[in-house]
């Protein structure tokens, strides 16, 4: 568990914010799953965890998710969970505000300017007829969860706790990833792991992390790797084979060699598709081998 103290602790006439850059990376589909961030009631992530944040899946593939919201205090595990889907694997600016009093709770997603009026919230908690908590003293992220109630797979960013939304709004903006470093943050954890590197190759299947992110291939599943895989005799026609990744699409290129059966150095493109499944992809090249001369072949990533 990681905390941060406020500047006082049993703070109970101020509204307080706290934000984040979250990417959620494996949603359980428990209807009301484990916190992952939430305030405590004293310093140092002592007494009893109010004004929770967690996520649940919102599919059943587990591509999409919903953020919920709850200030404890009431029967049973009431969370407030967001309508709009978010997706796996995207890093979002999360700001959560707790009113002085301490008897409600609002989540703002993505939020568009520093100015609280104009935004819309995402998800709201009342606590209804219970008991509001009494102070706040520090805001933790913890993965707390049990075997009946598993925790989600998030990386956090960044964490930025003040008295206003302006504030809050502005440490935040200035944290917004690149798609790759999504990306490293989706495989690895962070951007700094060694492993994570544009250069490195930590599945050793021959190509580096930067390629297998244009290509959409899994870095740290070798098998999952951009490249043809077989090219098959078929009668008078060759079937080309390959591996790509989801939701790329890609162009079969063949060039007609030289005289001499030598790669003339001419790709021209031969047929487009779009991966959905993540599958080996074929293309029969009908009557390849009535040409008198040899055929070559390659893939590319299509922008």
């Amino acid at each position: 568990m990681i905390y941060k103290n406020l500047t006082q602790t049993s703070i109970t006439n101020i509204t307080v914010f706290y934000g984040l850059t979250l990417t959620v990376n494996s949603p359980v589909t428990n209807a009301s799953p484990s916190y992952f961030t939430a305030r405590y009631t004293s310093n140092n992530a002592a007494g009893f965890a109010n004004f929770r944040l967690t996520a649940k899946a919102g599919d059943a593939g587990k591509a999409n998710f919903v953020l919920g919201v709850r200030v404890t205090g009431q029967s049973g595990d009431p969370y407030t969970f967001g309508s709009a889907l978010l997706s796996t694997g995207l890093q979002y600016r999360v700001i959560l505000q707790a009113p002085a009093g301490g008897a409600s709770m609002s989540l703002y997603v993505n939020p568009t300017s520093p100015d609280l009026a104009s935004q819309t919230a995402y998800a709201y908690n009342p606590i209804g007829g219970a008991t509001p908590p009494t102070s706040v003293g520090s805001v933790v992220i913890s993965q707390f969860g049990s075997s009946s109630v598993p925790s989600d797979g998030v990386s956090i960013g960044k964490v930025a706790v003040a008295d206003n939304f302006a504030t809050v709004y502005n440490e935040l903006e200035g944290m917004v990833l690149t798609p790759f470093q999504k990306w490293q943050i989706y495989y690895f954890g962070s951007t700094n792991d060694p492993s994570a590197a544009p250069a490195s190759d930590p599945d050793g299947d021959g190509q580096d992390n930067w390629t297998e992110f244009l290509a959409g291939t899994d870095p740290t599943n070798s098998a999952s790797v951009f490249r043809i895989t077989a090219i098959a005799n078929e009668a008078n026609d060759l079937r080309v084979t390959w591996m790509t990744g989801v939701g790329r699409t890609n162009a079969l290129q063949q060039s007609a060699g030289d005289a001499n059966g030598g790669l003339s150095g001419t790709f021209t493109d031969l047929f487009f598709v779009t991966n959905t499944t993540g599958n080996p992809t074929d293309y029969l090249d009908v009557g390849a081998l009535t040409q008198s001369r040899a055929r070559y072949y390659r893939v590319r990533v299509v922008p």
